[in-house]
């Protein structure tokens, strides 16, 4: 397994997101998961807080990132859409 690229392919799919959710409040949606992540430290809202939930939300993004690559490597080893498909069920499952 290729860690490292799976861990970066990670803070890139977390950082494609921010985008997006940065692209939804300036079309005036109320999304912003990493003043969430940062104000979850406690505190008031303020910059600082934005950037260090940004910086969570990387790395939180990198490590699961790892645990699917795990996944793919050591429980199915395979890939495919059908087991990419299984898992996103699943991770969707224990977020909601």
């Amino acid at each position: 397994m290729k860690s490292g690229k799976a861990f970066a392919a990670g803070v890139m799919g977390a950082l494609v997101m921010s985008l997006i959710m940065t692209i939804a409040r300036g079309l005036g949606m109320q999304v912003n998961m990493e003043m969430m992540l940062g104000t979850m430290l406690g505190g008031p809202l303020s910059p600082t807080k934005w950037i260090i939930g940004f910086i969570m939300h990387l790395i939180i993004g990198g490590l699961l990132a790892l645990l699917y690559a795990v996944g793919f490597e050591y429980i199915t080893r395979r890939a495919g859409w059908a087991i990419g498909l299984g898992f996103g069920v699943v991770h969707t499952l224990i977020v909601h």
